[in-house]
């Protein structure tokens, strides 16, 4: 079956999450941040996050609540690291910049496709 799939480039069927340009930080008193010993190899869902003061974060790479956090770097994606992040307390976190945040398409593919 699976020779008889279509290839397409991810970015035809999941969108890349990028903060948005009127989203300030500081507008808010604590940030969900979400570093990498804290995206499992073995599960779905993220194992938590962390509470940080925006002034206390030097980087980060925005996400969006259910998104797919993929790593980068090829030691954590060639042993499985890779989460979905839905139970942060905003609409978006801050992960570790060694992280892609992705999400399906609406009518196009599934988040547990993708995943």
């Amino acid at each position: 079956m699976i020779d008889s799939w279509k290839r397409v480039p991810l970015a035809e069927i999941a969108e890349f999450t990028s903060k948005p340009r009127e989203l300030r930080l500081t507008d808010y008193k604590a940030i969900p941040f979400v570093p990498m010993e804290l995206i499992p190899s073995d599960k779905i869902a993220i194992d938590g996050f962390l509470i940080k003061d925006p002034s206390a974060i030097s980087s980060g790479t925005f996400f969006r609540r259910g998104d797919i956090l993929l790593p980068k770097i090829t030691p954590s994606f060639e042993n499985g690291k890779q989460a979905i992040a839905e139970d942060v307390p905003l609409p978006f976190g801050l992960a570790t910049t060694e992280v892609i945040p992705l999400r399906e398409k609406a009518n196009i593919s599934d988040k547990l496709f993708l995943f």
